[in-house]
């Protein structure tokens, strides 16, 4: 692509994002002069800055290949993908791959190649950076509701646009149900809001469950979506009986997803070697400040990273100051509701 070319499609990208979400405002039925209020010149600005700093860094991707395993097994060995008819969107519906159910994002693999059949590999990477574009999107939009500090909603926005760590889902074809996932979630998450601000006809509520639902199909860790509405409404000043009211029918989706996921994910083999509860426990410590660590200095980012052969030694410890670390951060911060918040959204992705 050459430069001029790439300035023009960043352009007419970022002008059709802004439509997209202004779209969405009219979706949820916000009064125009709340459309307005919403935005200003600094914040549109920075907006199309991160999208276009976004699209240089992440382009060159749409010119990889197949990168990992799970491309192999989850799109290109994948039979019921390549001819989208009744039979192959029943059967993504109704089965598992390698162990996975994830319908939305196997139909999805589906309509790139049924439209672009003579590029299927680059416009699966390209559908893949257009997803992450929308993310961003609705991602400062809600992150403009929940604050009004405009520094922090541009902080928080360019770290989820061009933080190293997506270089994993954005690169990865097999990362498409991630990328799905997280465009319904924070769909949902936007709907709610406004259903919650806005409270003008149940027909929020309704729009907000249907994209909940439709990123549990997309990848089952959409599960923790009534945590999130939780942790909004304590950002909102709501208390526990308000923050539960309304909100079980999510929790019971949530729960069917999860006997779907533990009854159909495939497992290696358990040995005399595999690791007991306490050494789980041990390495979800070490998960934890695995990510952390890579989020504050993203430095050795590999495709993989294998646990530690002395499952008992220092992940042990790790896991150990791990708690102590948040349980402090808890104590110092209480009253601060928008880190204590920003520390339970980290925890719980």
């Amino acid at each position: 692509m050459q430069h001029a070319e790439s300035i023009v499609f960043a352009s007419e990208l970022v002008n059709i994002c802004f439509k997209i979400l202004h779209l969405y405002d009219q979706l949820m039925e916000i009064p125009q002069k709340n459309i307005l209020s919403q935005y200003n010149l600094q914040s549109l600005t920075g907006l199309a800055v991160i999208l276009v700093l976004t699209l240089f860094l992440y382009y060159p991707l749409a010119g990889f290949g197949w990168i990992t395993g799970l491309d192999q097994v989850l799109v290109i060995d994948n039979s019921m993908i390549y001819h989208l008819n009744q039979n192959n969107v029943l059967e993504m519906f109704l089965s598992t791959t390698a162990g996975r159910y994830q319908p939305l994002a196997f139909l999805s693999y589906s309509l790139d190649i049924f439209l672009a059949p003579a590029s299927v590999i680059k416009t699966m990477h390209i559908v893949n950076l257009i997803l992450h574009l929308l993310n961003i999107l609705l991602f400062f939009r809600i992150m403009q509701l929940l604050t009004k500090k405009q520094i922090i909603v541009f902080s928080a926005a360019l770290l989820f646009a061009v933080h190293p760590m997506n270089v994993e889902t954005l690169a990865w074809i097999s990362s498409r149900s991630q990328l799905l996932c997280a465009f319904f979630f924070l769909s949902a998450v936007l709907s709610y809001i406004y259903y919650t601000r806005h409270d003008t006809s149940r027909s929020l509520y309704f729009l907000c469950t249907v994209f909940f639902i439709m990123a549990l199909f997309s990848n089952p860790v959409a599960v923790i979506f009534p945590i999130v509405l939780m942790l909004i409404d304590y950002l909102q000043n709501k208390n526990l009986k308000d923050a539960l009211s309304g909100k079980i029918f999510f929790f019971i989706l949530s729960i069917i997803f999860v006997i779907i996921t533990v009854l159909t994910f495939a497992e290696p083999e358990i040995t005399e070697t595999s690791p007991g509860v306490f050494e789980n426990i041990a390495l979800a410590g070490y998960s934890v400040i695995l990510v952390f660590s890579k989020f504050l200095l993203p430095v050795g980012i590999a495709a993989y990273h294998p646990f530690p052969e002395q499952i008992m030694m220092w992940p042990v410890i790790l896991a150990s100051l791990a708690v102590i670390f948040f349980v402090t951060v808890f104590w110092f911060f209480r009253k601060e509701k928008t880190y204590i918040s920003g520390l339970l959204f980290f925890l719980a992705g």
